[in-house]
């Protein structure tokens, strides 16, 4: 039964109201039609099928919920998400038929031939070395596993980046509270007690508020605690209770205490929390073998995600789970994030007191997202080269500041624009044609900014955000455990390069003439750099793979007129072109003598990386 998109958001709000029954008006309200066409779309989905049932003078309500749920689960994914969900599913099933993806998406086979097409030009433009092919009406993902996983990778962030939630859908299924209010009152909180918070993170926070307050409404009041003891907090729940009409006893208001610090006091089971860090960490390993994304490094999530695990496995041993007004959201715009949770969740399936629904697998899919969030939202450089006008200037400054308070704003007069190059800049915009070096992107503005072209300045400044925190990962992917070798001593420079070598040869990565050609290369002229840093490679590229073997010395050795603490042996395949990025993550390692001599003690490859990708 497939759905036009005003039907489909018929039924989710019959689904998620917590109304017994919905008037026609109610309905025209929420959709922004006439009551006349609701009349209409309720007459064609009950042709259809019978889903909708009447109550003459109460309105509209769902007689079987499940089977609704049923149904807007099967509908299928339209626009650019499904393009998302097709490469998912040809990286899981390769090779694929093509007739059977037509029945899978529900698609006509010229709608799959076009999403393929798209699928691969979007490939092409951000230069990753992956197509899909169709042969002999099969459909194969080609391309390295490396580049396969960087381009779902970028899949998965765009989920991020490009969508919202719809925060009206609260409205509906807590249709006494009053959504907007207490999110105004939320952020007004977070300002006060100068805590960032990011929009995802704030509709996680807000629905989990919703969900407390609701059980709220059913229970007596106790005593009321004393307030007046932290002057922010208290002036929020007299402001909660005001605007939402409660009056909350004092367990309530410690659980909003929690919620809003993200602490839980309650004591648990050692079972329970062995199992919350067990499917902590298969989540860890999930988004990091098939995403190339690294959540290992930010304690926040993990500690809010293992919380949360804890509350859910109470549910479990209850049978008592909540409902998720937000999962068809989550499913529909976070496709690739709710598979990831789905997954992990059918890992550990076995070991839960019962079946974890998929409104629990959408809360900990809104968990993934706030950590994802977290991760873009890094801080970048913008540099202004100042137009004649010094108001335009300050209108472009406020405008940035406006839309991204955390980038760092530098203005440079156009004669001594030179000076870029002397600052550590992300990003240059400027009103007229510059000489700059290529590694930086210049987007070029015009005086229609005052009045057109604001959103496709703030489109690019988010790319370079996201660029930015995320071109990391195909780097950290050329270095390895297998070919990093701390400590060294050794007193002689061929020693040293035929022993890096050797480990390459054995393992295949290169062919045995490699060692020769180094040498060649190190005869010409010495490849030392900085004094300390020392990166060797052969005279041409021929490794199956790009890896970076990495030794750092105990005493330093002799390499040409410099004293060489660390070695790194570039093995490079035919088609590596980040030779630009990864020579600035090594020169800037060295330029900065704290972080050369942390990377110079370190005894262990997670180390290692940790001190080289950290910035200083």
């Amino acid at each position: 039964m497939i759905l036009s998109k005003r039907e489909a958001k018929l039924l989710e709000y019959l689904l998620h109201t917590h109304k017994a029954y919905v008037t026609r008006f109610e309905l025209a309200e929420e959709l922004a039609v006439s009551e006349k066409t609701i009349r209409n779309d309720v007459l064609n989905l009950n042709h259809k099928e019978k889903i909708v049932d009447v109550k003459r003078g109460s309105g509209y309500y769902l007689s079987d919920s499940e089977a609704v749920e049923n149904i807007l689960g099967q509908q299928p994914t339209e626009g650019w998400n499904r393009k998302v969900q097709l490469f998912k599913y040809l990286m899981d099933r390769n090779p694929c038929d093509f007739y059977e993806l037509t029945d899978k998406f529900f698609i006509s086979e010229g709608t799959l031939s076009n999403s393929i097409q798209q699928i691969n030009d979007w490939l092409c433009f951000y230069d990753f070395k992956v197509k899909i092919i169709r042969k002999n009406n099969q459909l194969f993902c080609s391309g390295a596993s490396v580049e396969k996983k960087t381009a779902l990778r970028k899949f998965l962030l765009d989920e991020v980046v490009e969508n919202e939630l719809d925060i009206h859908i609260l409205d509906g299924y807590f249709s006494s509270f009053n959504c907007s209010l207490l999110k105004d009152d939320l952020v007004n909180y977070y300002q006060q007690m100068e805590i960032p918070i990011l929009d995802y993170s704030l509709i996680s926070v807000l629905l989990h508020l919703l969900l407390l307050l609701d059980k709220a409404e059913s229970q007596t009041v106790d005593k009321m605690i004393k307030l007046n003891e932290r002057p922010v907090f208290d002036q929020f729940i007299k402001n909660v209770e005001k605007h939402q009409k409660l009056l909350l006893d004092s367990q309530m208001v410690i659980q909003i205490e929690e919620c809003l610090s993200h602490q839980q006091n309650k004591t648990v089971d050692q079972k329970s929390v062995f199992l919350s860090e067990t499917i902590l960490q298969l989540m860890l390993s999930e988004i990091k073998d098939n995403y190339q994304l690294d959540l290992s490094n930010d304690p926040v999530f993990q500690q809010k995600f293992k919380e949360h695990i804890l509350q859910l496995l109470v549910r479990c041993q209850n049978r008592q789970f909540i409902k998720n007004p937000m999962l068809l959201e989550i499913k529909r715009k976070f496709s690739l994030i709710y598979d990831i949770s789905a997954t992990v969740i059918a890992e550990v399936q076995k070991e839960m007191a019962s079946t974890i629904p998929e409104d629990e697998i959408g809360y900990i899919a809104l968990h993934l997202i706030t950590a994802i969030e977290d991760l873009k939202a890094e801080a970048i450089t913008i540099q202004i080269v100042e137009s004649f006008s010094q108001t335009i200037t300050d209108f472009l400054s406020r405008l940035i500041h406006a839309n991204f308070p955390e980038i760092n704003i530098i203005v440079t007069p156009k004669l001594s624009f030179k000076t870029v190059t002397d600052q550590k800049v992300d990003l240059v915009l400027s009103f007229m044609p510059l000489d700059i070096i290529p590694t930086i992107p210049v987007y070029y503005l015009d005086a229609k900014l005052l009045s057109a072209g604001q959103s496709e300045l703030m489109a690019f400044i988010r790319k370079v955000k996201y660029e930015k925190r995320f071109c990391d990962f195909k780097i950290k992917s050329y270095f390895s455990k297998d070919y990093f070798y701390p400590q060294v001593v050794v007193n002689d420079k061929k020693q040293l390069l035929e022993a890096m070598c050797y480990d390459l040869i054995v393992n295949k990565i290169v062919s045995q003439d490699f060692i020769r050609s180094v040498l060649m290369r190190e005869a010409v002229a010495p490849t030392s750099f900085g004094g300390v840093l020392a990166i060797p490679h052969a005279t041409k590229k021929q490794a199956k793979q790009s890896i970076i073997s990495v030794a750092t010395l105990k005493r330093p050795l002799n390499w040409g007129n410099d004293q060489v603490r660390l070695v790194c042996l570039f093995a490079l395949a035919p088609d590596f072109n980040e030779a630009d990025r990864l020579y600035s993550y090594l020169l800037n390692a060295v330029e900065n003598e704290v972080q050369l001599e942390k990377i110079l003690r370190v005894q262990s490859f997670t180390d290692f990386q940790k001190e080289l990708f950290t910035k200083y």
